[in-house]
């Protein structure tokens, strides 16, 4: 059994004018769902969010995908699907993955297997690089608020917190990267295997940046050329889609209307804040009882710069590494 919960949700101009106290603890604090939503967002986002998501489609189906693979990145960037593990162990072969690097570029050669020092692998889409620039400006200048808001809430529970820290690296950080997602239709075979599988579509983990900025998933029915933004459809199963567990252990189901962004805490700054400001533990449940629906959404991972000290012991590209090292093959062997 789930629980009911709702995720504090506030407007543009209330992160433009300050969020009061009681807001970013009701959103971030000791007893909150760990997330936020932000509304009345501009005009653009909402045509943007919808190009970008059908060319999830787009590239999922793509000719020639061993072109947008790059292995000896560990798939952090271009195109991969069942390479990462589900909790059971098994390939995650539900899902497609297309990793983009967003940040200043990286001219070192010392960081390719994290997917950095390396051009981004884009597809013959047309309109996809620029739709897909032009969303994430957008979700930046609105990721810049959001993170002026929680430095200002961690500033309070943290001495000797740095100032503005997540602020400067959603504005200057070279490691900022997006991934677009696919979740494959599932035949009406695998929605009844479904049934008893709480992370049948991506399993439980924690982001390993600071900050997530993540749009609504699009659904939509099967088969689908993916060319009609008007082809979208509501979440089929109130029980499928995007669950977290708050910060008292409870999974609560959340939806994220079309019109919002939602924005969650990761490991990284859950490190930087000696365990102070928790990351989000979150997971994808497919639908059990509807079959011949994708799921398709991108998420932004605003992330350090690979120098930046997280711990004792680790700079971001040290922690990055050990994340990875457990979820893809090539350094599992």
């Amino acid at each position: 059994m789930t629980v009911s919960n709702n995720p504090v949700v506030v407007s543009l101009q209330d992160l433009k004018s300050g969020l009061m106290d009681d807001t970013l603890d009701r959103a971030f604090g000791p007893d909150s769902l760990g997330i936020i939503l932000v509304k009345d967002l501009p005009q653009e986002f909402h045509e943007l969010r919808q190009k970008v998501l059908c060319a999830a489609g787009k590239v999922a189906n793509y000719k020639d995908k061993t072109s947008l693979e790059a292995p000896d990145a560990n798939y952090l960037i271009g195109w991969s699907c069942g390479v990462e593990r589900l909790a059971s162990g098994n390939p995650d072969v539900h899902k497609g993955s297309f990793y983009i690097n967003c940040g200043v570029p990286v001219v070192s050669s010392d960081f390719t297997d994290l997917g950095y020092g390396l051009p981004n692998l884009w597809p013959d889409i047309p309109s996809f690089k620029d739709d897909f620039d032009n969303l994430f400006r957008c979700i930046s200048m609105v990721t810049e608020l959001v993170a002026k808001a929680c430095d200002r809430y961690i500033a309070k529970q943290v001495p000797g917190y740095p100032s503005r820290f997540v602020e400067d690296l959603v504005k200057n950080s070279n490691t900022t990267k997006a991934r677009l997602l696919h979740y494959f239709p599932l035949s009406e075979k695998e929605v009844l295997q479904n049934a008893a599988d709480n992370d049948s579509w991506c399993g439980e983990h924690l982001d390993h940046d600071c900050l997530t900025a993540l749009t609504s998933a699009m659904f939509r029915p099967s088969p689908d050329d993916f060319l009609n933004p008007a082809n979208e459809i509501d979440n089929p199963e109130p029980e499928s889609g995007l669950f977290i567990k708050s910060r008292t252990g409870e999974l609560v189901k959340v939806s994220i209307p079309r019109d919002m962004l939602a924005f969650q805490s990761g490991e990284a700054i859950q490190e930087i804040t000696k365990g102070r400001f928790k990351a989000v533990p979150h997971l994808v449940r497919a639908p059990t009882q509807t079959a011949n629906v994708s799921r398709s959404t991108i998420a932004f991972f605003f992330e350090p710069d690979l120098q930046t000290r997280v711990n004792d012991k680790e700079d971001f590209a040290a922690f990055s590494r050990r994340i990875v090292a457990q979820t893809t093959p090539k350094a599992n062997p």
